[in-house]
């Protein structure tokens, strides 16, 4: 199977590689030997696991509440118009 290219940013940095488009997140950082040498096996399991990632969900809830307040604030100013 051909390998797929991955380009992205990594603590500011662009990073490369290639990789088997099978393989999951976890078997990449694994195979890295720089990331290997950093971080242990379970410290990536933790670090990938989806039930401990949040990721950007505070950006988002935030904007969803900002949002609502902004919909909430006209709807009751175009009732005390009327």
């Amino acid at each position: 199977m051909a390998k797929t290219h991955v380009s992205t940013t990594i603590n500011g940095e662009p990073v490369e590689f290639l990789c088997d488009p099978t393989q999951s997140l976890l078997d990449v950082l694994r195979d890295d030997t720089e990331i290997a040498r950093t971080l242990s096996g379970e410290t990536l399991e933790r670090l990938t696991d989806p039930q401990h990632y949040l990721g950007a969900a505070d950006t988002f809830v935030s904007r969803v509440l900002a949002l609502a307040d902004a919909a909430l604030a006209l709807n009751l100013s175009g009732r005390k118009s009327q």
